[in-house]
């Protein structure tokens, strides 16, 4: 769901600095990408042509494209953050360097460099390596650049935009992500009362505060007051700048937030994930090839699927609607690692609607199996995406045990697949409660073992209930479970 479409770095002043000359011949030249170039509006451009080891030039897939000859080798990037954008980012932070090696107070120069350590560390961080190298060199290139002028918007935003990794780093291991969050909405909202007119700024600062709300959440605090900071930021850049299409992704995130809140606390979401996918419709308008608009957007119909399922309603063209926009992301980009689980998600409300109808789920399960297959492959530590993979087990199982067959493997794997995912994140709530669902089926299909089956699902229950009570909801469809196959005992 990140909000920054980044396929390479690339940047027309170090390119300067490095020495690089527009009138040689590129060697490649890589066409149809994402590239934000650090300028001083931080412009995304659709290609860019390399010499050497040198950045040539940035601009449209035409222009770019007319400056190569017969060899010329030139790469097709479908939108994609491919591995020749950490490439283009180690040739950039090389010319940073030695541009500050020529001048070292010079704080623009500290500005771009922690720039692209930070963007660098949010691609390591997509990717599930390791961002925090990366991380420490942004934090530090931002403070220097502080030091050198304390009135520098960017260096504080940049700053921000840092923790903000950082913090999205700590959560998915399980840790606190409540310092950093808070020292990154700090700095942002430093850099917005440094530059007011700052689209950039303002739309990190909501990012900021919608990360808040996402961590409240985790733990069971309601999230509507960080949720109304992040939408008056949001609001304030697309205000500044109307054709900006990451305000419009990000407020439809926050949005969508507010509705999931709304539905684990009983109350209707519909109109709240209407205005979401509203927000995520202009955002397409502005970009109509902004593939993390299309995956939040798909995100938002799995969830109007999954409330129209929970009321015994026809979730179908939810789920059509959803299927249709994630694979448009996946097309425009297959690395959104978060889009392949929402995709298991989605086949397995079709398949409970199928089940609820007395057909067949299989061929529902099994494009799920792929799915989750895909998003163990694309993010290996993306605990998520085991938890996804059980999910699809523990429904395959519900469906097996009404049919009289054996569950053994589904069990097996499923619980295999939790053990995966509370090793990346031990806090994991959602993993616990497919987990005490695994064991209460697997407590129905074996009497002799029911006792205590019944009582590790308990405690697995008791478990996530006791670190967010908003999983309330989850927890008491399992709890329904248990009484079930209790009274089965009796």
């Amino acid at each position: 769901m990140k909000k920054i479409s980044v396929c390479l770095s690339a940047l027309s002043l170090l390119a300067a600095l490095a020495g690089a000359h527009a009138q040689e011949v590129p060697d490649t030249i890589l066409v149809n990408g994402q590239i934000i170039t650090v300028d001083d509006f931080f412009s995304i451009e659709q290609a860019v042509a390399i010499r050497g080891n040198k950045i040539q030039a940035v601009g449209s897939n035409e222009e770019i494209s007319a400056l190569k000859d017969q060899g010329t080798i030139v790469m097709e990037l479908q939108g994609r953050r491919g591995g020749a954008a950490g490439r283009a980012f180690d040739m950039a932070v090389a010319a940073c360097g030695r541009a500050v090696a020529i001048d070292p107070n010079r704080a623009d120069v500290h500005e771009r460099l922690a720039r692209l350590y930070w963007q660098r560390a949010d691609l390591a961080n997509d990717r599930g390596d390791d961002p925090v190298p990366y991380l420490e060199n942004a934090v530090a290139a931002a403070e220097r650049a502080i030091e050198i002028d304390p009135e520098s918007s960017v260096a504080h935003a940049t700053l921000g935009g840092a923790l903000i990794v950082a913090a999205q780093r700590h959560e998915s291991q399980g840790r606190d992500p409540k310092p950093d969050l808070n020292g990154a909405v700090a700095s942002l909202e430093r850099a917005v009362e440094l530059d007011p007119s700052s689209v950039l700024s303002n739309d990190d600062l909501g990012y900021a505060w919608e990360r808040t709300a996402k961590s409240e959440m985790s733990i069971g605090l309601d999230p509507r007051p960080s949720l109304e900071q992040a939408l008056r930021a949001y609001r304030r850049a697309s205000s500044l700048e109307a054709g900006y299409a990451n305000a419009y992704n990000n407020a439809g995130i926050a949005l969508w937030r507010l509705a999931f809140y709304e539905y684990r606390t009983g109350s209707s979401p519909f109109s709240t994930l209407a205005e979401a996918i509203a927000s995520f419709d202009s955002a397409i308008e502005r970009n109509p090839n902004y593939h993390y608009a299309f995956a939040n957007r798909g995100l938002a119909w799995r969830t109007l699927a999954l409330v129209e399922l929970d009321a015994r309603r026809n979730p179908m063209d939810a789920v059509e609607a959803a299927r249709s926009d994630l694979s448009r992301a996946l097309d425009l980009n297959p690395r959104i690692s978060f889009a392949y689980p929402e995709q298991v998600a989605v086949e397995i409300i079709a398949g409970r609607w199928a089940m609820a109808n007395g057909r067949s789920p299989i061929g529902r399960f099994e494009a799920a199996d792929r799915a989750a297959d895909l998003a163990i492959d694309v993010n290996p530590e993306n605990f998520v995406a085991y938890q996804s993979a059980a999910e699809v087990h523990r429904w395959r199982a519900v469906w097996e045990l009404s049919q009289g067959r054996s569950i053994a493997a589904d069990i097996r794997e499923g619980r295999g697949h939790i053990r995966e995912s509370l090793a990346r994140n031990p806090g994991f709530t959602t993993a616990m409660i497919t987990d005490a669902d695994l064991l209460a089926l697997h407590a129905a299909a074996e009497p002799e073992r029911r006792p205590e089956l019944i009582r590790q699902a308990r405690a697995r229950l008791e478990q996530a209930a006791s670190l967010n009570p908003l999983t309330a909801r989850d927890v008491e469809s399992v709890v329904a479970r248990l009484e079930e196959v209790e009274a089965s005992s009796s």
